[in-house]
């Protein structure tokens, strides 16, 4: 094959001359190779037959990409924006790779229409990992009231800075209906700010990535979010979630998911703040408690007063964490002879200790009061250490369960008790 037929090579001529062009014009290169591409390419010529492998291209895209870093502002000229305007074969490479698609960081020199660019973002990211924004102030003024918002109820993700940004500014977003949020930076004023302006949410998840995370200020009013109805909150032990907790008014609240992200499983702040979300939230069916450490003093006030108002809970999954008195106080009765979680039927351990003599009286006190209290009908227990599967399915107590699933933790070399992987509960 003759040199200047060779695929590779020719491209790596043309990339030479547009380096070249953009040294001697003093223009950045992405910018001198949108002109010359529009400019050189744009008629019919050889170089649609003769370019770089699609797959070497793709990877010289994702390693632009990279080079751009977290902390950039995007603009027209910025890589991935600056591949889909050189060629319609760069444009194919460039919206064939989802990873090129994954991050969007908006500031002062973006002076694109915002809201199409995400819609393009999110129309070329993976349908695997959500788009996440990052905003810097102040932005360009690109606010627009016409705009379909719907687009923005597809994304998943936003940095602490976007929702401080984009709650200063406003934005109402109507059609939002599911927002997971990471947030590592934040006040409470700008997370209110922007929460208000989503009133349909139904599926609002939060993270919270160190104890110094929010900026206290002036007591905030609760957002009422009517249609909310599942909630999970991924927390540090030593963060107080009191004021974030206060901030969303969940009435018809039906799944709740509670994870530590440490090893510590919480702290006392944490169920005083879970005592006022079950006062609004008196409605919740699920509840998934992963890594989180329950009381286990002989009179577990804060428990109890958490639970007792959970009259509707009928599904209850543990992961990993520790029981502590959990099963002790729903054996019995309460205050006012009350039972705690009466309608509760379904429970599913996994990875945790569990007191074989604690389950086993819970199991028969639930059955013997079947008139006041909703008798237990799944019973799944993984890997749960403390039990025997051979003990359990014996009881008559656990053959009347339609459905009950033992598997022990088993043992490997030195003592050493191998777990199983936590599961991850979707709700």
């Amino acid at each position: 094959m003759p040199f200047y037929s060779s695929p590779i090579n020719e491209s790596v001529c043309d990339i030479k001359t547009i380096s070249t062009t953009a040294l001697e014009s003093g223009t950045d290169i992405p910018q001198s190779t949108l002109e010359h591409g529009d400019s050189t390419y744009s008629k019919d010529t050889i170089y649609g037959e003769r370019r770089l492998p699609a797959e070497l291209l793709g990877e010289a895209f994702k390693f632009a990409v990279a080079l751009n870093g977290r902390s950039s502002p995007m603009t027209v000229s910025s890589a991935p924006f600056v591949f889909t305007r050189v060629s319609r074969f760069w444009r194919y490479v460039a919206f064939s790779y989802a990873s090129l698609w994954e991050h969007l960081i908006i500031g002062p020199p973006s002076t694109f229409h915002v809201y199409e660019v995400i819609s393009m973002y999110l129309a070329h990211c993976s349908s695997t990992r959500p788009l996440s924004i990052t905003a810097y102030p102040p932005l360009p003024n690109w606010h627009n009231n016409d705009i379909d918002y719907q687009i923005l109820s597809y994304v998943s993700s936003l940095q602490s800075n976007a929702i401080n940004v984009l709650g200063n500014l406003g934005i109402n977003l109507p059609t939002l209906d599911t927002l997971d949020i990471v947030i590592s930076d934040a006040s409470y004023t700008g997370l209110s700010g922007f929460l208000r302006c989503c009133p349909m949410l139904m599926t609002l998840i939060i993270e919270v990535t160190s104890v110094d995370t929010f900026v206290t200020g002036s007591t905030l009013d609760p957002l009422n979010f009517t249609h909310l109805s599942s909630f999970e909150l991924k927390l540090v032990s030593k963060f107080d979630p009191g004021d974030l907790i206060c901030l969303v008014h969940a009435p018809n609240l039906l799944h709740l998911k509670i994870s530590i992200t440490d090893t510590q499983g919480g702290g006392d702040k944490l169920w005083f703040g879970l005592i006022y979300l079950f006062i609004i939230s008196s409605r919740v069916e699920t509840v998934v408690w992963k890594n989180v450490k329950f009381p286990d003093s002989l009179e577990p006030m804060l428990l109890t007063t958490t639970l007792h108002k959970l009259k509707s809970l009928k599904n209850m999954f543990i992961i990993a964490g520790s029981m502590g008195y959990l099963l002790d106080i729903l054996s019995r009765k309460h205050s006012k002879a009350e039972w705690l979680c009466p309608a509760l039927s379904y429970i599913n351990f996994s990875n945790v200790a569990v007191t074989e003599t604690e389950l086993i009286g819970f199991l028969y006190a639930r059955r013997s009061n079947s008139d006041s209290v909703a008798t237990i009908t799944t019973l799944l227990l993984r890997w749960c250490s403390g039990i025997s599967e051979s003990t359990l399915m014996g009881l008559d107590v656990c053959k009347e369960i339609k459905q009950c699933e033992v598997f022990e933790v088993f043992e490997v070399l030195e003592g050493e008790t191998l777990f199983r992987p936590n599961a991850y509960i979707n709700f």
